[in-house]
Parts: structure tokens; sequence; C-alpha cells
């Protein structure tokens, strides 16, 4: 995955997750819609939103170094960076289930 690589569905989801737990982190709020929601606020009352750029590009090279990550295991069975953004956010989302 590069910088100019498209970005599917699922790698889409993947750093909407990691972005969205960057800001909520930083901002202090609980997990949750509502503490997303806050926690955008947040950011974006810091610096006049300046904040967000640098978060979604931290969010963006975790993704990258995630699927390269994944990718690079020895026993990987996944082809594509989609499919490996889609195993992580299924994963992601069955741990937050629990």
């Amino acid at each position: 995955m590069t910088d100019t690589t498209p970005m599917g569905p699922n790698v889409k989801a993947l750093l909407s997750e990691r972005w969205a737990q960057l800001m909520t982190d930083r901002a202090g709020h609980a997990g949750g819609e509502f503490g997303k929601v806050a926690a955008v606020a947040a950011r974006m009352a810091e610096n006049n939103g300046a904040n967000l750029k640098s978060d979604m590009r931290e969010a963006f090279e975790w993704v990258k170094a995630a699927i390269a990550a994944v990718r690079s295991a020895p026993d990987c069975m996944f082809t594509t960076d989609e499919e490996i953004a889609g195993e992580i956010v299924r994963r992601i989302k069955e741990k937050r289930r629990a």
C-alpha cells in the first residue's frame, strides 16, 4: 500500500477505526459513537482542526504498517490489502462485541 494506491472499502474502514481511536484517546473521551463525535469536536477545536490532519496521517501510516506486518508473516493467507484490512476490521468488531 502506498500513498497513491486507491483504497477499497475495507482499507477505508480500517483507517476510520484507527483514526477514531487516536482521536478518542487524545481527546480523553470514552468510546462508543457519542465518544467519537465528542472526540472529533474536541480535536477540531484545537488548532483550528490542524490536529485532524496529523491524526489522519498517523492513522494512515499505522494502517500501512499493519498491512505490511500481516503480509510479511510466513503463513499469510491473504493476497490483497483489502483482504488483510477486512480481516483486521472483522477482528476489531468481534473484540468490541465481546
